[in-house]
């Protein structure tokens, strides 16, 4: 797949190879694969919509749409901006340990607690 991605344009980055790069004269498309999975962005809506029907020629796969989900993290896209929360993954971790209505803290340690040698 990476060879096929290459031959098409796309560049591999130097310190992660599950993520590719390919820029034209003004625009961006980056690609990230994690095992069967992969996330597609693009500064350009078109070029992005250009891209995906590509891969769909080349590659057996869905397009699942807009993200919404990725490794336990759930992404809130919206104009200009996207924002990720690992809020869902947390509340099951916590219903695992039976922790559900646990008291919640700002932070993990006391906020006044003294560090200073004294």
């Amino acid at each position: 797949m990476s060879k096929e991605l290459v031959d098409s344009g796309f560049k591999q980055s130097l310190t992660d190879p599950s993520i590719l790069v390919k820029h034209d004269s003004k625009d961006i498309i980056i690609l990230l694969i994690w095992v069967d999975d992969m996330i597609l962005v693009s500064s350009n809506a078109s070029l992005l919509d250009k891209e995906k029907a590509a891969l769909l020629q080349k590659f057996k796969m869905k397009d699942l749409g807009q993200i919404s989900r990725f490794l336990g993290i759930d992404f809130i896209v919206r104009p200009g901006k996207i924002e990720m929360t690992q809020r869902s993954y947390l509340e099951k971790v916590l219903q695992r340990f039976g922790m559900s209505d646990c008291k919640a803290k700002r932070t993990p340690s006391e906020a006044k607690l003294n560090f200073s040698a004294n």
